[in-house]
């Protein structure tokens, strides 16, 4: 049994990584932290998720303890946003 394919990463993940990094950093002048917590979140995660594929041409084997490590930046970044929600509403 094979396994499929990996394609690498589109340009559109590295945009978003640079643009919530970037709103983090003014988000942060401006001294609204739970904003940043969640931009953190978001741009870690990608991050870690396109670590923890497998690579072939790296001969690097998939990496479930990042998924799970990205998943738990994902839910923090769902908390920051209810949590602004809230507070906005």
């Amino acid at each position: 049994m094979t396994s499929k394919p990996v394609s690498t990463p589109s340009f559109s993940r590295y945009i978003a990584i640079v643009m919530s990094f970037g709103v983090a950093i003014f988000q942060a002048t401006r001294g609204h932290w739970m904003e940043v917590t969640g931009l953190i979140g978001l741009g870690s995660g990608l991050i870690l998720l396109m670590l923890a594929a497998p690579s072939p041409d790296l001969h690097r084997p998939a990496r479930p303890a990042l998924r799970w490590a990205a998943l738990t930046c994902f839910v923090l970044t769902a908390a920051a946003v209810w949590h602004v929600y809230q507070r906005d509403y």
